[in-house]
């Protein structure tokens, strides 16, 4: 969610501001955008994939507890 969200938001603004302030072709105007919204969306969704990626790798201690009881409690 957060991956579309933030894909979709910095594309639109990317596209206006290489249009609008920098006055480029179309394939600058198409590539630009593009590489904008990808390093913005994998910079904000980065966080959310490391706390799935630790939770998906836990194992339970010796008294078989889990290290992490929810989504938004992590050490």
């Amino acid at each position: 969610m957060t991956l579309n969200m933030e894909m979709l938001a910095s594309y639109d603004q990317s596209v206006e501001f290489f249009k609008d302030f920098h006055g480029l072709g179309e394939a600058s105007t198409t590539m630009g955008p593009n590489a904008v919204s990808g390093y913005f969306a994998s910079a904000f969704s980065l966080p959310f994939d490391y706390v799935k990626t630790q939770i998906q790798k836990m194992q339970p201690d010796a008294s078989g507890k889990y290290l992490y009881t929810n989504f938004w409690i992590m050490p």
